[in-house]
């Protein structure tokens, strides 16, 4: 009995010991700081990979916030409901333009726009869209550098709706509706982005006569397009720098991820989005994810290309912002 009740008094000092001892080491940790990412319910980017653990971020959690309408990505991150957000480069800029408080932390995604006709037309480049009619969402930023493009590089102009004249006209849709609007012949072409493109092209219904990428070789500007954008509020990243520069390098190892794990990329989007596999493998081909963890210079003058085309097709007022506020810059590489 006596040796019975030395070991129960042993073993309840072994439990007291090693509950002192969690929190002595663990117990007083605070606990990883969350950051809330918004991004548009089908909004393909390398947060996905974040999003189903492809990646795993280093001293953070990251919270996708899926949101239904383009629009309303830009009020969670304005109300602080997110204090990141994936939006177009042109998006970021127009809300900078309009006074609000906010930067860009990283490049995403490269340009992935393209002018779709059926495979039976007889349209076989865009120069042939002359007296044609195109669909797409009007409001846009892509629809503005469709107009740039158009204008730069075959000198013709993309009439608004209702407007009267010589030149490309335009029925507005939504992005999904822009190919139905094909189909149903209220329109001759669709400018569209992904993942409707590769939707598209998988059907075997459509081609491409030209891509926003293509175009912008044409014109003659160095590099990739920048197209989609991580964009914080201003306030959060001067308050959490540690916290920003955590996110950059998740966000990079995803986009690292993305280029160098076919598999599990693609696994990755069919769980998030439910795509079949002929539209994953076109999708993946066509899509160009940017590697770089922080904005470099050639990605800060791609920026400003883009929006110089975004002003000239009118979806902002000038292109000439305070580029030192607009894109972040680490501390000590300012």
């Amino acid at each position: 009995m006596r040796m019975a009740a030395i070991g129960i008094t042993a073993l309840i000092i072994i439990l007291v010991l090693a509950g002192i001892a969690y929190y002595a080491i663990g117990g007083n940790q605070k606990p990883e700081p969350t950051i809330t990412v918004a991004t548009i319910q089908f909004g393909i980017s390398t947060l996905d990979l974040i999003q189903e653990g492809v990646v795993k971020p280093y001293g953070i959690n990251v919270k996708a916030m899926r949101i239904q309408l383009a629009p309303d990505v830009a009020t969670a991150l304005l109300k602080g409901d997110a204090q990141v957000a994936i939006l177009p480069v042109d998006v970021a800029a127009k809300l900078f333009e309009a006074g609000k408080d906010i930067t860009i932390i990283a490049v995403d995604m490269y340009q992935n726009q393209a002018i779709l006709v059926p495979v039976n037309s007889s349209i076989k480049d865009p120069s042939m869209l002359k007296g044609r009619t195109v669909a797409s969402p009007i409001a846009s930023g892509t629809f503005a550098m469709f107009k740039s493009y158009m204008k730069a590089l075959y000198n013709l102009t993309v009439l608004n709706p209702g407007e009267q004249g010589d030149g490309v006209m335009v029925v507005n849709t939504p992005p999904a509706q822009a190919l139905d609007a094909v189909a149903k012949g209220d329109a001759d072409a669709a400018v569209v982005w992904e993942p409707i493109v590769s939707q598209a092209l998988a059907s075997g219904k459509y081609k491409i006569i030209a891509s926003f990428q293509d175009m912008w070789g044409r014109i003659g500007y160095p590099g990739k397009p920048v197209m989609i954008v991580w964009v914080a509020r201003g306030d959060w990243v001067r308050s959490h720098p540690e916290q920003v520069e955590k996110l950059l390098e998740a966000r990079r190892e995803a986009a690292l991820a993305w280029t160098g794990n076919r598999a599990a990329t693609i696994n990755a989007l069919e769980k998030l989005y439910g795509l079949q596999g002929k539209v994953l493998n076109i999708l993946y081909n066509r899509t160009l994810i940017c590697t770089d963890k922080t904005i470099t210079p050639e990605l800060q003058d791609s920026i400003r290309h883009v929006l110089h085309l975004a002003m000239l097709g009118g979806y902002i007022e000038t292109d000439q912002i305070n580029y030192n506020e607009f894109i972040y810059v680490p501390q000590g590489n300012s």
